[in-house]
């Protein structure tokens, strides 16, 4: 286990002046957590943009609704939010990429987009019930945030995310 508050400022002293919060792995509590760390640090120095690097194969959809609020309270404080995709985002990476006011790709980049499972295991039907709602909700909050960022329409984009391939 890392000691993350020591990494945490190690990390917001190499990159205070430049407003850049860098994301790499999965999608979870704790790198919800430093983007919102972030994004309070960078909303009450100044109204400059921030960039934040994406490298992620996707996760925890309740950390990706952390990180998209968390982006989402920046963006209404007047701080931009330029995102940039560096190898891949997958999964609910995508979503923040979509959140961001301005996205980028590097040149071997890609995004791999696909709908929400409710996996139940060995869950009795009350509680894949509950999970099969909540996915349908987090679903049509990806697809409505999807289709105000893309110009793409809501069947085009419910398409894309019921296939499970990489675009």
């Amino acid at each position: 286990m890392c000691d993350l508050k020591r990494l945490w400022r190690t990390y917001m002293s190499n990159c205070r002046c430049r407003r850049t919060i860098t994301l790499a792995g999965p999608v979870c509590d704790q790198s919800a957590g430093l983007l919102q760390d972030g994004l309070l640090h960078c909303v009450y120095e100044n109204s400059r943009p921030v960039d934040i690097y994406l490298t992620s194969g996707g996760g925890d959809m309740n950390a990706c609704v952390a990180m998209l609020d968390a982006v989402s309270w920046a963006q209404d404080r007047g701080i931009g939010v330029r995102g940039t995709v560096r190898g891949y985002a997958a999964s609910a990476a995508v979503f923040l990429v979509a959140q961001c006011n301005w996205r980028r790709m590097s040149k071997r980049g890609y995004l791999m987009l696909h709908g929400m499972s409710s996996g139940g295991g060995m869950a009795d039907q009350i509680e894949r019930a509950i999970q099969r709602r909540w996915t349908n909700h987090l679903n049509y909050q990806m697809l409505t945030l999807l289709r105000e960022r893309t110009r793409l329409d809501e069947e085009v984009l419910a398409g894309i995310m019921s296939a499970d391939y990489a675009r």
